[in-house]
């Protein structure tokens, strides 16, 4: 069986140059508004540090023989048995 290539199988083409047009900046269309950024900022001073109910619910959490419930338990091992390297 016989190939024939569609293109010439010369020597390498010399590096052509490539002028490329240098990147303009715009100027901005629209002005920025900081307005809702500063009520965020407000929001989260007024956040606290810590939040003790959060806490709380995570200290109960550990402590409990039924966390995390077993059927959790067993869905992550059957999809982590289906992600195992066959050998």
């Amino acid at each position: 069986m016989e190939v024939q290539s569609n293109h010439p199988a010369g020597g390498i083409n010399p590096a052509s140059t490539v002028r490329t047009e240098a990147r303009r900046t715009k100027e901005p269309t629209e002005q920025v508004n900081f307005a809702q950024s500063a009520a965020v900022e407000q929001a989260l001073q007024k956040t606290p540090e810590i939040r003790t109910e959060a806490v709380d619910r995570a200290k109960a959490l550990v402590g409990s023989i039924n966390y995390p419930p077993p059927e959790t338990i067993r869905r992550l091992s059957n999809l982590l048995a289906m992600h195992l390297p066959v050998e």
